[in-house]
């Protein structure tokens, strides 16, 4: 509940297509069925309102129904999901312009469909996955400052492949292609 600054309970909390949670009701009571119905009802219409204008923009080759053709945003709220110390890998792609995002985003949809091998570890599942997010660069400068201590401002966009059980990373800043 802290780590969530939720106050009172019960709560209702929405998770944004981002990855970002927002808190859209504290200390929920209901006096009858009907009232809790229709309260809950524009609780849940207010929170899809803000969800589609906070969807990522994705270039319209990248687009399809799947829910997971995007690559969600790297928050404080959803780093140890997506980048913890459970996932081998985690690419991050940083940006600091939407074209960069746009470009990031559509590159890292399709790398996410492609069936990449990894030699097995002995100790770990062969199931391990990949995990894919975007940083960016404006808003989390302190996390690109964990890797070096420029934080890569000079970059509109770059790639971190990077280890979470092993600490280690390698950048990429060159031109970005599929290949």
């Amino acid at each position: 509940m802290e780590k969530l600054g939720i106050d009172a309970l019960p709560a209702i909390v929405g998770w944004l297509p981002n990855g970002e949670k927002i808190i859209l009701k504290t200390g929920v009571s209901v006096k009858d069925v009907k009232s809790g119905v229709q309260d809950l009802s524009n609780i849940l219409d207010s929170f899809e309102k803000v969800s589609k204008k906070e969807t990522p923009r994705q270039s319209k080759k990248a687009q399809t129904d799947s829910e997971d053709e995007y690559i969600q945003l790297l928050s404080r709220s959803n780093f140890e999901d997506l980048c913890g110390a459970k996932t081998p890998v985690c690419i991050i792609g940083a940006f600091r312009s939407l074209k960069a995002r746009e470009k990031l985003e559509y590159l890292l949809v399709l790398v996410s469909h492609m069936s990449l091998s990894r030699k097995p570890n002995g100790g770990s599942s062969s199931r391990d996955s990949i995990s894919y997010a975007l940083l960016d660069s404006a808003q989390q400068q302190s996390f690109l400052n964990a890797f070096d201590k420029t934080g890569y401002k000079s970059s509109d966009k770059l790639l971190i492949a990077y280890k979470p059980r092993k600490g280690k990373f390698a950048v990429f800043m060159g031109d970005m292609t599929i290949e």
